[in-house]
């Protein structure tokens, strides 16, 4: 179909010109295109620069050694084809004290966002505690990251009234961890859970609620724990 407007005359139009226009088009489609590959590079859930992505490449091997465990009570776990680190994850200490996933090099971690105004992370809780009966050590936490808004003082009454006794208090009520993960690609709602190797490389991670005391989860963990990527 002919454009609404009367084109003008051949000669009217330089040569130079019909190229300078084209090279301008080609231009803007090359700054689309690279857009849209970076957009979807963060939403892949890339490590986001070449220092971070290079501190967990021996991390690859060991995602790819737990994927085949994943399954029953764990079966939503998405085992991440590069793993991302983690280590500058902030929140606060049961003392309110700022940390990192960094001050837990060495442990590997199964780091859990919960809110109190959340039913299936509430739900959730008593199997987190028992996990953490069964499996904590110096090799190995579950950090649960509490984000409600007005602070943890709800948390702490609702941790106690279901009786845990395993489960340190962590929180964030900035809500910034929560932010940094969707950044990430790694966060869509309320619970959420990632399963961080020793050095918190991110290898793998779950949107909704699990029963993580399960032997299928606990067998998983166990082998991110012991490390063996052979």
């Amino acid at each position: 179909m002919s454009s609404p407007t009367t084109p003008k005359p051949q000669s009217a139009v330089p040569k130079r010109s019909h190229d300078h226009r084209f090279g301008q088009i080609l231009a803007r489609a090359s700054q689309k295109l690279a857009t849209a590959s970076l957009a979807v590079y963060v939403i892949l859930g890339a490590s986001g620069n070449a220092q971070s992505a290079e501190h967990c490449t021996a991390s690859k091997s060991l995602a790819q050694t737990i994927k085949p465990m994943v399954g029953g009570a764990i079966a939503a776990l998405q085992i991440s084809p590069r793993p991302g680190d983690m280590r500058q994850l902030a929140f606060k200490n049961p003392d309110g004290k700022d940390i990192t996933i960094e001050d837990f090099r060495g442990k590997a971690i199964l780091l859990n966002l919960w809110a109190t105004w959340c039913p299936p992370c509430k739900k959730e809780m008593p199997d987190l505690d028992e996990l953490q009966a069964k499996l904590g050590s110096d090799k190995f936490e579950v950090v649960a990251v509490n984000i409600d808004r007005k602070g943890p003082e709800k948390a702490k009454a609702f941790l106690d009234e279901i009786k845990t006794k395993h489960l340190a208090l962590y929180s964030d009520k900035s809500m910034q961890i929560f932010h940094d993960l969707r950044k990430k690609g790694l966060a869509f709602g309320m619970p959420t859970t990632l399963v961080l190797d020793k050095e918190g490389c991110a290898l793998g991670y779950m949107a909704g609620p699990a029963n993580w005391a399960d032997q299928t989860a606990i067998t998983l963990l166990e082998a991110v724990i012991k490390g063996d990527a052979e």
